[in-house]
């Protein structure tokens, strides 16, 4: 359980604009060990995002390389999950169809993962909001939780 599951090695990412190249982050190693929690701070603007989008392999990177568990990645990760900063609710699902979403996109039996949803919410503080209208739970200050299921499930 020493070894590491995520692992960065001298990963860039850099963008080209219209007004010329901007590096968006360089020369990050990283080893992420099996259920550690790692937290990524700084200043606004200085890669953290860019950082757990390419873990994520949501963007590509420039340089270095990204493995989980051995697998290089080079495409979006299904079993990776990211809460935004940000609100992202889908106004006209409830709180269980958000979190069931990825199920749903994926065409994946939603019976088989609809109790694990459940689970989820209710591990958040959530349990009894499920057919409640996102929207309402998000404007009572629950976002951060109901984001941890949507992106646990």
């Amino acid at each position: 359980m020493n070894r590491a599951h995520i692992r960065l090695q001298n990963v860039g990412k850099i963008y080209q604009t219209k007004s010329g190249v901007i590096e968006a982050c360089a020369d990050v190693t990283i080893d992420i060990r099996q259920s550690e929690f790692v937290a990524i701070v700084g200043p606004s603007g200085c890669g953290k995002t860019t950082i757990l989008k390419m873990i994520a392999g949501l963007i590509p990177y420039s340089s270095g390389t990204i493995t989980i568990g051995d697998k290089l990645v080079d495409s979006p990760q299904t079993d990776v999950g990211i809460v935004f900063q940000d609100a992202i609710m889908l106004d006209w699902r409830n709180v269980l169809s958000n979190v069931m979403l990825q199920i749903d996109i994926r065409h994946m039996d939603r019976v088989k993962y609809e109790s694990v949803a459940m689970n989820l919410l209710s591990a958040t503080g959530l349990g009894g909001f499920e057919k409640k209208a996102a929207i309402r739970v998000v404007r009572r200050h629950a976002a951060a939780r109901l984001h941890l299921s949507c992106a646990s499930a």
